[in-house]
């Protein structure tokens, strides 16, 4: 791709983009979808296979087609690009409670202990995780990052204004003050890592027993042995291919939404 097409492609991708936003209110401007044409055509010569693809669109551009069908014809624009659309531009907001609901949000005695975690990407997923489950906390232990980061942030989508959450220097410091928190529920706190340790449970054969803080530990090295001597519990989630185990938020959801299933049916049963 040379210069002067990349700088054509960005100028196609904007325009698309102006559109695509303008098409929910007003539908598409017969000018805009001519103007995209015209820019689209520059790519027919095009030396580059993927920019002379684009050439082929203009020809499905219409002002009666949805913003659905239209929103197919960005997607090859952004793999150019090198872009990737992020959740948030999927997401129905106007269904999210109001700030006037939160303080009427009610939290399971539910808690995330998450021990040298390294990617803020994964932390913030976490706590899109815990605010979706009603988790009472979340607590930051050791280097994992905090919501003062910017990545972090972009991943919990907002999350990290509402859901609680703590940092403790170290795992017993974390597990003392899970265990402080949950104090009043006047049940005790069951400690349960995931991890695929040997000797390590079924999600699925699992009966949880109330309050319950999930500890997970770095995506590469997971936690250490003597790390799992201090949890009641041990679980693994049932792998099935090639690989022995999920992404770090993948499990913790998995579990996490289990126990979330199991406090329902007791609270109702």
């Amino acid at each position: 791709m040379t210069k002067s097409e990349l700088l054509l492609l960005k100028k196609c991708y904007e325009l698309m983009l102006r559109m695509e936003q303008r098409s929910e209110i007003d539908g598409f401007n017969p000018n805009d979808l001519n103007q995209l044409a015209d820019l689209l055509e520059n790519f027919v010569k095009s030396e580059d296979a993927g920019l002379r693809s684009l050439a082929l669109i203009h020809p499905h551009l219409h002002s009666e087609m949805s913003s659905r069908h239209f929103s197919n014809y960005l997607i090859p624009l952004e793999r150019l690009l090198g872009r990737t659309a992020t959740d948030s531009g999927f997401l129905v907001h106007n269904l999210d409670r109001s700030a006037e609901e939160i303080p009427m949000v009610k939290r399971a005695p539910l808690f995330f202990i998450l021990e040298n975690l390294r990617s803020a990407f994964n932390v913030g997923s976490i706590f899109r995780l815990a605010d979706g489950l009603g988790a009472q906390e979340v607590i930051l232990c050791g280097y994992t990052p905090t919501p003062e980061n910017e990545t972090l942030q972009k991943t919990a989508l907002g999350s990290h204004h509402y859901q609680p959450w703590n940092h403790q220097a170290h795992l017993d410091l974390a597990l003392d003050h899970a265990r402080n928190q949950n104090r009043e529920s006047n049940r005790p706190l069951q400690v349960v890592a995931l991890e695929t340790a040997e000797g390590s449970r079924s999600l699925y054969d699992f009966q949880f027993q109330g309050p319950t803080v999930f500890l997970v530990g770095n995506e590469r090295y997971g936690l250490e042995a003597s790390t799992l001597k201090k949890c009641d519990h041990v679980l693994h989630i049932p792998m099935f291919g090639i690989k022995n185990s999920l992404n770090v938020v993948s499990a913790l959801s998995m579990a996490a939404s289990e126990w979330r299933r199991q406090y329902e049916q007791g609270r109702h049963s």
